[in-house]
């Protein structure tokens, strides 16, 4: 195995790591949290953008400052909520099947970034590089890439 290799096991450990200690419920409302922010960012920026119309002249940083504030109070309501879940199944004594699903879940996220990744770098000149071509861990990868496009063509058409 070549340092690559080595990269890509430690981004699957890190973020197996992250879902253990984090557990499913925390890990499950961060994310439906993050989708929120983006989705909730897109449809209320704009008119919290209109909103400080009066105290900003710039229409550009209105825009900006209107999409931060979205984002940043979903992801402070999202976070309370994570909290809150944590402690519910703490008492509700699932603690221990919170953290082995979130460990699940964690390397399950590892994986997809890394999917993305080689996906993205699939389309550089990185990719025709010799550490690329010796990793073993790369062709598992962009064979899971493959079929995840697979899986997109198909929901597509």
């Amino acid at each position: 195995m070549i340092w690559l290799d080595w990269v890509i096991i430690a981004v699957l450990a890190v973020s197996a790591l992250m879902g253990l200690l984090r557990g499913m419920v925390r890990e499950a409302i961060s994310l439906t949290t993050w989708v929120a922010a983006m989705l909730l960012g897109r449809t209320f920026g704009p008119k919290i953008a209109d909103m400080l119309s009066p105290y900003l002249s710039n229409e550009m940083l209105r825009l900006g400052l209107g999409y931060a504030l979205t984002v940043v109070m979903v992801i402070v309501i999202g976070s309370v909520a994570g909290r809150i879940g944590k402690t519910l199944v703490s008492a509700s004594g699932l603690g221990h099947f919170d953290r082995a699903l979130g460990l699940i879940f964690g390397t399950l996220r590892g994986a997809a970034i890394l999917v993305i990744i080689v996906a993205i770098v699939s389309l550089t000149p990185l990719a025709k590089e010799s550490v690329w071509h010796e990793s073993k861990l790369v062709p598992m990868l962009e064979d899971l890439r493959d079929q995840a496009a697979g899986l997109i063509d198909q929901q597509i058409s």
